[in-house]
């Protein structure tokens, strides 16, 4: 191991703190949840703010958010502040000091291993206690048991799912969670463009929404097995409507895929991530590898479609969680390169039967 790795490991293990069991909620004023990764993280981690403020309507809850997932918290009744988190330091670092004159009472932090920039940032925030998952993989060759640097962790887990990981960290309230169901809160506006793109195509058709992009390239749909999968549900039920589910800005791409699979039950939509959460709610059904999504389409308990890798790990943490939901599965546990495409087909036909 490299004498900088030795440092590191060397300066986490001084960090190690004594832990607590429980504190009382009603002395507490103000919280802050670290929460600036992807948007599906922010749609599994909404259970927590919603628990929370029920229980302690008093409490003010703060999240630091990224610029990508930051849009799921709008209309969110149960947050009180957003602030941005950046990557460049130089802007974070008035961000940390600003709410370092918070004084908040607690921070939550989710992430899975020990993460230096994560501690830096509880060190400038500086607040009275920081809550976090058990779940910590070893790091700098110290191993994880060892690396207790916040006051309070949850007990190890190995068999929940991640939201039910993250509303484990309320037991430092000695909370117990009610439901572990997401929120994303729609505006009028945005229910009324979703309602309108369904009006202007074929509202009386089986609605199905296709996202092609994964967490990476290999995480994608390629065209092939768009047009394959499209077909196939077609060929077996020809009262459908596919949607491929894109953003602003890919239009161009999406637009030559459409004009090269010439079908003409399928068509594009192109809108914001508010924007297609609205949408999504409007649909019979969702194609989609893992992906926000996904999470989004269970916020809303619309019956989906899910590609996985073949990390059943990762599968039990990020499962889907509408009541009516079916996964395929890669031959790989790092891309899902290899899934089969007949079993999406097959899937989605049997989900088309239960809803109709």
């Amino acid at each position: 191991m490299s004498l900088i790795k030795t440092i590191k490991g060397i300066f986490l293990t001084s960090l190690v703190r004594s832990q607590i069991s429980v504190i009382d909620a009603n002395g507490i004023d103000s919280v802050i949840f670290l929460k600036y990764d992807k948007i599906g993280d922010m749609v599994v981690c909404t259970p927590v703010f919603r628990e929370l403020k029920k229980s302690y309507p008093h409490i003010s809850i703060s999240v630091l958010a990224s610029s990508v997932n930051k849009a799921i918290l709008s209309n969110n009744p149960y947050i009180d502040n957003i602030y941005t988190y950046t990557n460049n330091w130089l802007k974070l670092l008035p961000v940390l000091f600003k709410l370092r004159k918070r004084k908040f009472d607690v921070c939550f932090e989710f992430e899975a291993k020990v993460v230096t920039r994560a501690i830096l940032i509880t060190k400038i925030i500086k607040p009275k206690l920081v809550a976090s998952v058990f779940k910590k993989y070893g790091r700098y060759n110290v191993d994880a048991e060892k690396l207790k640097v916040y006051d309070f962790y949850t007990k190890e887990n190995k068999k929940d799912h991640w939201s039910d990981i993250c509303l484990e960290t309320l037991g430092v309230f000695n909370l117990k969670s009610k439901s572990s169901k997401y929120d994303i809160f729609l505006s009028d506006n945005q229910r009324g463009i979703a309602k309108n793109f369904i009006k202007n195509t074929s509202s009386e058709k089986i609605k199905i929404g296709i996202n092609l992009e994964g967490y990476s390239h290999n995480g994608e749909i390629n065209p092939d097995n768009l047009r394959a999968i499209c077909q196939g549900i077609y060929q077996k039920n020809a009262k459908i409507l596919i949607i491929i589910l894109s953003k602003p800005g890919d239009e161009g791409k999406v637009g030559k895929l459409i004009k090269y699979m010439e079908l003409n039950y399928v068509v594009s939509s192109y809108f914001s991530i508010l924007e297609v959460s609205a949408l999504i709610s409007e649909l019979d059904l969702v194609i989609s590898p893992d992906t926000s999504i996904i999470h989004i389409a269970s916020a809303f308990n619309i019956p989906s479609v899910s590609i996985y890798t073949a990390n059943k790990n990762n599968y039990r943490l990020w499962a889907p969680k509408s009541l009516l939901n079916k996964s395929v599965f890669s031959n790989d546990k790092e891309t899902i390169q290899g899934y089969s495409v007949y079993d999406v087909v097959q899937s989605s036909l049997e989900l088309i039967k239960e809803i109709e």
